[in-house]
């Protein structure tokens, strides 16, 4: 299955410049927006002197300054903008329709002024002292500062989903109660719940998206508009006779698929079977955040974290207030702790993500043959010649230096360091003695056990350290460290290695690595932080963090769902396009030149043949059905075809001969 696409709500391209903050005091519509929206033709209005004559009232010094409610919207001054809709909406001016007219109406006022196509104000402030406070509507004020800062909002987006922290769920009706009763097998149970839950929550494209993503990688298929027979909402009202719930229920249809629903039923039909699918609510919770959320998410923003966290917590408060499934009770209690445990992990997981490997191990990297030895790059070291393309600014600085390195490297050594390790160092860089060298590289799975902040006297060190620098370029590299201690880890995703038995030596189990890393990162590390990296040791028995390819929070789990289910998951591949029968021809050695003789009555006439039964010609010899044609040691069987170990004939292959070239050229 694949993974549904995410959406960004509201999202605008090229709106230019950003304007200033809004506030509730200061907040004036730009000009601009009257010239984006042009003024209607002034039509006739047969009652615009009643309709100029109350507003001006509403506005006016006797009555402004004593309306506790109008002034929480125009402000203590009186010239704050106000909402056409909010005036129309007073008892007197109910019956002046519509709002257009209304609005070409004031443009005719002595005192209020049209500001936008939405909002009026008064032309000058109050003159007379107010007599009440103003009395400020604070979610209608919330609400119409939030629509005029983004005009792709809509009233109706701003109201609540039900996925709110301080959301209430609705008392079990009669009808639910018997949907649920624990008499109905889970799955039964189960697949209820779910379309009931997204009929009674108002599903933007965020939520929806996280909920979907979560649905397919627990074992569902179907999803939004799958199951209406192609039928529009009147449709299934009409000809169908079914309720709005119901049509809602149609519409957000979502299935066990039919291979979960085979494996549980077999199971439960053979007990000494071993079960292919189980139902854990826990290591699903696990599983979902730890790794497939953070795959196809922006997990560095806090807002995305609490709004996918929250939308699980939501489902399995649900699940519990409305006793679907009270023999997993225990289960759904825990996979609420573990949405608490990744709302507060996440933030930090994501700050460790950016700074790691830290200062310290990039230092170590560039002196010593790593991958930052030839990234540093900055505006004083760029040629002459403008040979960077003159993308370097004076500000920029790419990597780290080899002096600022030795400086970092040596405050490290000193901290934490031998006597022994640091002279060897130091008579190495003044190139006294014996040069330092790599010894070791390994790829692996680290998990921190242990974290050890810098003492007070290696902070008082440090303080002397950047007290003998006048640059506070040098004063910003020497920061103090720490130790991180971690531990192996068995990487449950890492290939198999294709050693003998006898060649794999198994590590010790309760070998440690120690790191020396800043105190700001290790702020934010804890205990269990799961590392897939790669690691380097010199001679001088110092081990540091080369990269860091992939970084997981303490609660993560692999689940075969990822192979089968989540973004990784296999997909059967279709029949072979034309062109690819075309492009291994064409490397066999066959003559595609020549023209060939096509049954018109079954294939197409752009060429572009399926095969189809009772049609063999222009196909070379090919069977029906496309299922055995063999040639040049290529052969292809069945839905698609193999050659070597890449498949081809998925569905997803771009019907373009040039990206297929390219590909045969990288392998």
């Amino acid at each position: 299955m694949s993974t549904a696409a995410t959406h960004s709500l509201g999202s605008a391209a090229n709106v230019g410049d950003s304007p200033p903050p809004i506030t509730v005091s200061t907040w004036t519509p730009s000009s601009e927006v009257e010239e984006t929206c042009p003024v209607q033709p002034a039509r006739y209005h047969s009652q615009a002197a009643e309709i100029l004559r109350q507003v001006e009232y509403y506005f006016s010094d006797d009555n402004l300054p004593s309306d506790a409610h109008l002034l929480g919207f125009t402000g203590r001054d009186g010239t704050n903008p106000v909402s056409i809709s909010l005036v129309m909406s007073f008892r007197k001016m109910r019956g002046f329709k519509p709002k257009s007219v209304v609005r070409e109406v004031l443009r005719s006022s002595s005192l209020v002024e049209v500001v936008d196509a939405h909002h009026i104000r008064r032309r000058f402030p109050l003159t007379r002292p107010l007599l009440v406070p103003p009395r400020i509507d604070e979610a209608r004020l919330k609400t119409e500062i939030a629509l005029a800062t983004n005009p792709n909002l809509s009233k109706n987006m701003l109201k609540p989903t039900g996925f709110e922290a301080d959301a209430v769920e609705a008392p079990l009706t009669d009808k639910e109660r018997s949907l649920y009763n624990p008499e109905i097998n889970f799955i039964g149970r189960i697949q209820t719940a779910v379309n009931y839950f997204a009929s009674k929550r108002k599903m933007h494209q965020n939520l929806l998206a996280v909920f979907t993503k979560f649905l397919l990688f627990g074992g569902f298929s179907g999803g939004a508009n799958m199951f209406q027979g192609g039928m529009s909402q009147q449709e299934l009202k009409k000809k169908e006779g079914l309720t709005d719930a119901e049509i809602r229920e149609r519409l957000q249809y979502y299935g066990v698929s039919g291979q979960v629903q085979q494996a549980i039923y077999a199971q439960a039909e053979d007990q000494g079977r071993p079960a292919i699918f189980v139902v854990d609510f826990e290591a699903m919770a696990k599983a979902f955040l730890s790794s497939e959320f953070m795959a196809t998410s922006q997990w560095y923003d806090e807002k995305v974290v609490k709004t996918g966290v929250q939308v699980l917590r939501s489902f399995y408060k649900y699940l519990l207030v409305h006793n679907v499934c009270p023999e997993y009770e225990h289960q759904l209690h825990a996979a609420c702790s573990v949405c608490d445990q990744a709302e507060e992990e996440l933030p930090k997981l994501a700050t460790v993500d950016k700074r790691l490997p830290g200062s310290f191990n990039a230092a170590c990297s560039t002196l010593f043959n790593g991958s930052y030895a030839s990234l540093h790059l900055d505006a004083s070291s760029a040629s002459q010649d403008n040979n960077d393309g003159g993308w370097i600014l004076r500000a920029d600085s790419i990597g780290i230096s080899k002096h600022d390195a030795k400086l970092v490297f040596c405050a490290g050594l000193a901290s934490y360091g031998t006597d022994e390790q640091y002279e060897k160092a130091n008579a190495a860089f003044d190139k006294r003695g014996q040069q330092i060298s790599t010894v070791s590289a390994e790829t692996l799975g680290l998990e921190v056990i242990r974290i050890e902040m810098p003492t007070e006297e290696v902070k008082n060190m440090y303080e002397e350290l950047n007290s003998n620098e006048q640059d506070s370029h040098q004063l910003s590299c020497i920061q103090p460290m720490g130790k991180l201690i971690c531990k192996r880890w068995r990487i449950p995703y890492a290939a198999p290695t294709d050693l003998p038995k006898h060649l794999l030596s198994s590590p010790a189990a309760d070998e440690e690595f120690t790191f020396i890393v800043e105190a700001e990162v290790l702020a934010f590390c804890y205990p269990g932080i799961r590392l897939d990296c790669c690691i380097k040791v010199l001679d001088l028995g110092i081990a540091w963090i080369e990269s860091v390819d992939a970084i997981f929070p303490s609660f993560y789990l692999w689940l075969p769902n990822e192979q089968v289910c989540g973004k990784d998951a296999w997909k059967e591949p279709g029949p072979p396009k034309a062109w690819m029968k075309r492009q291994l021809e064409k490397k066999s050695g066959r003559d595609v030149s020549a023209p060939k003789e096509v049954d018109k009555g079954v294939g197409d006439s752009d060429g572009d043949e399926d095969g189809g039964e009772g049609s063999d010609e222009g196909n070379d010899g090919a069977a029906s059905g496309f299922e055995n044609f063999q040639g040049d040691g290529i052969v292809y069987e069945g839905e698609g075809f193999q050659s070597g170990s890449r498949v081809y004939g998925s569905e997803d292959e771009d019907e373009d001969e040039s990206d297929y070239d390219s590909a045969e050229e990288d392998e």
